[in-house]
């Protein structure tokens, strides 16, 4: 198991960090003026779609690394559907932030997301970096964390053309159903005004549609930041080499 952070010291260190897509502008962002050599691989995000997938992916990537070249390896991920648990350190340590999902990374902290739900636990989030980037590598597939073109009477199966019109609207219903657990829509920005006018606008229909609360909410690059430079305390997990990232569990 994963004890106390035993790297301390992160002047001048040299990081690999792997990480997904969605994260690239606030990491690349802080490696840039951090202190530290930085290289950083991107895996792409809809990869996510296949947890055992990525996480053999990760497990790779993370093999590769070697002390010879660094001092560390930082995850970009949090446990995504439990896609990093059970990921082995290699000879060198291994880092990621104590967080489920990018919501939690991007509001900057965890507590402030638990916050949220247990203030409105029917909250479907929307972040810019996660939209801006939705055809990456997914051909335009439906996922449930892009809702955005999920119109009734679209992206139905093409088995629904051998239905009658009846059956057909059925189909349609029991798809968009999953909308009825949420009641509320944030369109989360780091910065205020970064969103472009048309997703943002795009965004607002789809909560209308939805019969969503839209609301617009600030997030923090706070997180992003402690990932590169530290210090990796109580908000991480720093895994020992050899040793296995831990089953995390919803709290």
């Amino acid at each position: 198991m994963p004890g106390k952070p035993e790297i301390k010291n992160l002047s001048r260190k040299r990081l690999k960090v792997i990480s997904c897509q969605v994260f690239s502008r606030p990491i690349v962002a802080q490696a840039a003026a951090s202190p530290h050599k930085v290289d950083i691989d991107f895996i792409g995000k809809f990869l996510h779609e296949k947890p055992e997938h990525l996480g053999r992916i990760l497990q790779e990537k993370i093999n590769s690394a070697s002390r010879r070249f660094y001092d560390a390896v930082i995850l970009g991920y949090g446990m995504c559907g439990n896609a990093t648990a059970g990921l082995v350190a290699g000879d060198i340590p291994l880092v990621l932030p104590t967080v489920h999902d990018c919501v939690s990374m991007f509001l900057g902290t965890h507590d402030r997301y638990l916050r949220e739900f247990r203030k409105e636990p029917g909250t479907f989030w929307y972040i810019p970096d996660y939209l801006e980037s939705r055809d990456s590598g997914c051909g335009g597939k439906w996922n449930p964390g892009n809702p955005l073109g999920s119109v009734p009477g679209q992206h139905l199966p093409e088995t629904c053309d051998r239905y009658s019109e009846e059956n057909a609207a059925y189909i349609r219903e029991e798809m968009s159903s999953w909308k009825k657990r949420y009641r509320r829509a944030v369109l989360l920005e780091i910065e205020a005004g970064t969103t472009p006018a048309g997703l943002e606008e795009e965004i607002r229909q789809e909560s209308k549609r939805n019969g969503w609360e839209f609301v617009k909410m600030e997030g923090s690059l706070r997180l992003f930041e402690k990932l590169i430079n530290g210090p990796w305390d109580e908000e991480f997990l720093v895994i020992k080499p050899g040793e296995k990232i831990p089953l995390m569990l919803n709290n």
